[in-house]
């Protein structure tokens, strides 16, 4: 991605981090346990179609696309040259 691009990215992936962390003392243990798999932003290099997940569905999604994906899943696309992680 331009650097301009990358940017912006970063600045967006931090502030829902940020906005999506919950403070300890709000979580009890069963909470923890139930918590919700860490998602990364990832850009699409390719077309892919639609995603069946455990949570629901994701996609499709078209070249040049950028979304906030399971970080397992990330991954395994990742290593297919589907996707480049952003964050």
């Amino acid at each position: 991605l331009p650097t301009e691009e990358n940017i912006v990215i970063n600045t967006i992936i931090e502030e829902i981090t940020r906005f999506n962390r919950e403070p300890e003392w709000e979580r009890n243990r069963e909470d923890r346990e139930n918590f919700e798999e860490k998602k990364v932003f990832v850009y699409f290099l390719k077309p892919y179609p639609k995603m069946l997940l455990k949570k629901g569905t994701l996609g499709p999604f078209s070249k040049g696309d950028i979304a906030f994906i399971p970080e397992k899943v990330a991954i395994d696309l990742e290593k297919e040259g589907i996707i480049e992680i952003l964050g």
